[in-house]
């Protein structure tokens, strides 16, 4: 699956809202790859990332496959602002739901279900979708 695969799955996960999936580097170095704008006002964006090497321990070893510098700033000064941002990773069947606050632990994290709120392996269940509604709502708090 690519990131166009992996955001086609989830578009039947996510709330309601206006979602726009944006694939430029002219946009502004770093940004997300999807923008969000629930009608509850609430908004953030999505990065989204699929490992081409998923047997590969870690998935996503450093800057070149994971995240790149310019993302983890963008997410960094993102997150110190009060925004939201996920940043959502296959790994073979296994998607893992990831907060932005927790970005400069992705690179090279052997196991991503350690650092993720939430990891569907496999079926989706209606306890996942209404938590996924939930974390892209702001409603949600794993601390």
């Amino acid at each position: 699956m690519s990131e166009q695969g992996l955001w086609t799955y989830l578009q039947g996960l996510v709330p309601r809202g206006q979602y726009t999936r944006i694939e430029s580097s002219d946009t502004g170095p770093g940004f997300p790859d999807v923008h969000f704008q629930l009608a509850t006002g609430h908004s953030g964006t999505i990065e989204l990332k699929d490992s081409h090497t998923p047997r590969r321990i870690p998935p996503f070893k450093n800057y070149d496959d994971g995240l790149h510098v310019s993302q983890l700033a963008w997410i960094k000064e993102n997150v110190s602002m009060g925004g939201t941002v996920w940043i959502v990773a296959r790994v073979g069947r296994a998607v893992h739901w990831i907060p932005g606050r927790k970005a400069s632990k992705f690179n090279g994290c052997e196991s991503l279900s350690e650092i993720a709120t939430l990891t569907i392996d496999g079926t989706i269940g209606n306890v996942d979708i209404q938590i996924i509604r939930k974390m892209l709502s702001g409603d949600y708090n794993d601390e």
